[in-house]
């Protein structure tokens, strides 16, 4: 049962790792930006299939699973003490309930299980991201050149067809895939405040009463 939570805690704590690694007054660099992100008491990460939204004690993700975005997976991670709450929902179809599952993990389990210190999220995501912001300063200068305000992968290296354009609070990450399509991700320094719903309370209390 665990194996399912500890999971969404994982896509949250690592979403944009493989992300950053293709390219991190207002941000000089994207390596530059990724230390402001992850310093940052409130953040997220956005693309068409995937929203992570995350502050000090608690944390969202959105997972769509369809084209429409009518199926979808969601999950609430919130800090308790020295426990973590962890809520999933699910919906199959638009006219479908929202299902729920919940389950709490003690500080030893999360720490055994992820190998980072129960701190508190920010400080998680530091950890976390000391590696990709290391690597991208590494990469940047000899990989990027910067045209009209925007950063564009060189030609001839891995990084040709990516662009990454920076302001103050965002940087978008875009990614050619072909002539036609292409990929965008978005991180965000600043999140809406993350409610936990009704439905998902009683799913928790439900699992606590069977104990």
């Amino acid at each position: 049962m665990k194996k399912k939570f500890v999971l969404m805690i994982a896509i949250v704590l690592v979403a944009a790792t493989a992300c950053a690694l293709l390219v991190g007054c207002a941000p000089k660099t994207p390596a530059d930006f990724m230390e402001k992100w992850s310093n940052s008491s409130t953040k997220a990460i956005i693309n068409d299939k995937l929203t992570v939204q995350i502050t000090e004690n608690a944390a969202f993700s959105k997972i769509i699973l369809d084209d429409k975005g009518e199926k979808y997976q969601v999950s609430y991670m919130v800090m308790n003490g020295e426990k973590i709450d962890v809520y999933l929902g699910y919906k199959a179809s638009a006219d479908a309930k929202m299902g729920w599952e919940a389950e709490t993990l003690t500080k030893e389990e999360f720490e055994e299980y992820f190998n980072v210190e129960f701190t508190d999220f920010t400080n998680m995501m530091k950890a976390q991201y000391a590696k990709v912001i290391d690597e991208l300063n590494k990469v940047f200068a000899d990989n990027f050149t910067k045209e009209k305000g925007v950063y564009v992968g060189n030609k001839d290296t891995d990084y040709e067809g990516t662009t990454i354009k920076i302001t103050a609070k965002e940087m978008i990450m875009t990614e050619k895939i072909d002539e036609e399509k292409s990929e965008e991700i978005k991180f965000v320094i600043g999140c809406d405040e993350i409610v936990i719903p009704d439905e998902a309370k009683e799913a928790l209390a439900k699992t606590e009463g069977k104990k």
